[in-house]
């Protein structure tokens, strides 16, 4: 039966130099605040301790939240599009059903012939690099949106059974 497919695929961002360089901002951030913290305000010292425990946990806090995954999950026809913010938090990015996809295809494709009425990207992909990126183009209450991310050969046919008419191959 179509109706009883379940197709899951994680994603990991790719760790970028800008992603680095925020990591090592934050460190740097949380050492220069406990350095100069107790020299600003010298009756601080006494309470230097929970401050560092409380400045670590929030560096831990902010470093997980740079660790980003993306999960498609596709339930017969309806796919849903999860955020995990260091394998811990999960945010619900895009809930849409495969019915309402209009166009699906290769990003090359469809960066060449981008259309200029889009009202919002959800981008779900590793990299801005990746050559597996895919563009489904859809409309919700804003307007025209795109969704940009990574399907498998199983996603693609998911997608062609439900909606065959959006469906484009390279």
């Amino acid at each position: 039966m179509m109706q009883d497919s379940f197709i899951e695929k994680l994603v990991r961002r790719e760790q970028t130099p800008a992603i680095i360089a925020r990591k090592a901002l934050v460190v740097a951030a949380g050492v220069v605040v406990l350095l100069v913290l107790p020299l600003l305000i010298p009756d601080l010292v006494i309470l230097a301790p929970f401050i560092a425990v409380g400045l670590f946990f929030l560096c831990r806090f902010l470093l997980r939240r740079l660790n980003v995954e993306y999960e498609y999950c596709m339930i017969g026809p309806e796919l849903d599009v999860d955020i995990l913010y260091g394998q811990r938090k999960r945010k619900s990015m895009l809930k849409l059903k495969a019915t309402d996809i209009r166009q699906l295809m290769p990003w090359r494709e469809f960066a060449a012939n981008k259309p200029s009425n889009i009202a919002a990207t959800y981008n779900a992909c590793s990299s801005d690099r990746s050559p597996n990126r895919w563009a489904a183009q859809f409309q919700n209450s804003s307007g025209v949106c795109v969704l940009v991310f990574e399907p498998d050969e199983c996603y693609l046919e998911a997608v062609r059974r439900f909606n065959p008419s959006a469906f484009r191959r390279q």
